[in-house]
C-alpha cells in the first residue's frame, strides 16, 4: 500500500507503452486520413498501420469534408501539435479538432496492450523478460504486502494527467475487479477515492464511472466519438485555467512527493501546473527520456527560477526502469 501522499504527473510518454502516441505521433495519425497510412507500431509486439479513417468514412458519420480537409492542410502546415493548433485556432476548429483527437485515440484503445502476458513485472536485476509495464509495477505496490479490497482505497496516490486516454483507470478497475470478484459498483466506489485528474479532459467516462453516459473501453469510433469528443477540454487563447487545473493544484499542495513521468515539459503546460505556488519541498522527481540537451538546460533553469529544486532523472531511463530502480512506493 502507498501510505505517503504521492502525486504522479503524466505526459504522453506515460501512455506510449500501451499503444498511444506522442504529441507528434498524434499529429501524424490525424494528418494521414486521405486513405494513406503511416507505420505506427505501438509497443507490445502488435504491428499496426494506423491513421484516421479515410475522409469518405468520416463524411458518412457527419464530418464536413471541405472543412475537414481545410483543417488538415492548415494543421499540417502549422508545425505545432494538434493541441497547440486548436488552442490558437479554437474559434474555428475547436469542435472539429476534438473530434479528430477522439476518433484517433478511440481506435487505439486495446485491452491486449494493457494485460498482455509478456508484460511481466521484473523481480530481479537479472530478469529481462518484462515489457516495461509500469502500470503493473504500480499495481504491485498498491496491493502489497497482500491484496485487501477493503483497504485498497487507502492508497494515498493520485494522478494528474495531460493525456486523453483512459488506459490507467481502465487498468486499475479491471485489476481490482478480477482480483476481488466484487461488483462493478463496489469497485467503482473504491476507485472514486483515487483521483485521476485529466487536466485537458478525456475520451469520456467509462461505464463504471457514469452508468448513463459511460463509453466502454475499446468502443467503435463511429458509435462513440460524438459523446467522446465533448469531454476533451482544451484551453482557449485567453489562457484561463479550467476546474481540472484547480483540482490539480490542490493535490500538488498536499503532496509529500511528486513524480513527473513521460512529460515533455512544454513551457505552457509547466506554467499551468504552478509548481512554484503549490510545491514547497524538495520532492519532485522526473523522467526525462528523449529530451534534447537544450531542453534539459531549459527545464533546470525554469525550476531554479521558480524556486523548485532541480529534478532528478535520466535521459536514457524509461518509466518502468525509473520506478523500478529509483522509486520507493510505500
Amino acid at each position: 500500500m502507498i501510505e505517503k501522499r504521492t502525486v504522479m504527473i503524466l505526459g504522453a510518454g506515460a501512455s506510449i507503452p500501451y499503444g498511444f502516441p506522442s504529441g507528434y505521433g498524434l499529429l501524424q495519425i490525424v494528418c494521414r486520413c486521405n486513405g494513406a497510412t503511416i507505420n505506427y507500431n505501438p509497443p507490445g509486439n502488435i504491428n499496426t498501420f494506423h491513421s484516421l479513417p479515410p475522409i469518405t468514412d468520416l463524411v458518412k458519420h457527419g464530418i464536413d469534408q471541405a472543412k475537414f480537409q481545410k483543417f488538415l492542410y492548415e494543421l499540417e502546415h502549422s508545425q505545432v501539435s494538434i493541441d497547440q493548433f486548436i488552442e490558437h485556432r479554437g474559434e474555428e476548429y475547436y469542435d472539429l479538432g476534438r473530434q479528430a483527437i477522439a476518433i484517433a485515440l478511440l481506435r487505439l484503445e486495446n485491452e491486449t496492450r494493457l494485460f498482455r502476458q509478456d508484460a511481466r513485472v521484473r523481480f530481479s536485476n537479472s530478469d529481462e523478460s518484462h515489457a516495461n509495464s509500469w502500470y503493473q509495477f504500480l499495481w504491485s505496490r498498491m496491493i502489497r504486502p497482500k491484496f485487501s479490497f477493503d483497504d485498497f482505497d487507502q492508497n494515498k496516490i493520485s494522478f494528474i494527467t495531460f493525456n486523453y486516454d483512459r488506459s490507467l483507470e481502465h487498468f486499475l478497475f479491471e485489476a481490482l475487479k478480477w482480483n476481488s470478484g466484487k461488483t462493478n459498483e463496489e469497485c467503482a466506489t473504491k476507485l472514486e477515492k483515487i483521483d485521476i485528474v485529466h487536466v485537458y479532459g478525456s475520451l469520456g467516462p467509462l461505464p463504471w464511472q457514469d452508468k448513463e453516459n459511460g463509453i466502454p473501453y475499446q468502443s467503435q469510433w463511429h458509435e462513440a466519438y460524438r459523446k467522446s469528443y465533448a469531454n476533451i477540454d482544451l484551453m482557449r487563447s485567453d489562457n484561463s485555467l479550467n476546474n481540472h487545473f484547480e483540482k490539480a493544484h490542490r493535490l500538488l499542495a498536499q503532496a509529500e512527493r511528486i513524480y513527473i513521468l513521460g512529460f515533455g515539459f512544454d513551457p505552457i503546460n509547466l506554467a499551468r501546473l504552478e509548481l512554484d505556488k503549490h510545491v514547497k519541498q524538495d520532492i519532485i522527481y522526473a523522467t526525462t527520456q528523449g529530451l534534447a540537451a537544450d531542453d534539459l538546460t531549459r527545464i533546470k533553469n525554469i525550476m531554479c527560477l521558480i524556486g523548485v529544486p532541480v529534478i532528478k532523472g535520466s535521459r536514457k531511463t524509461d518509466i518502468y526502469s525509473f520506478l523500478y530502480e529509483h522509486v520507493i512506493l510505500e
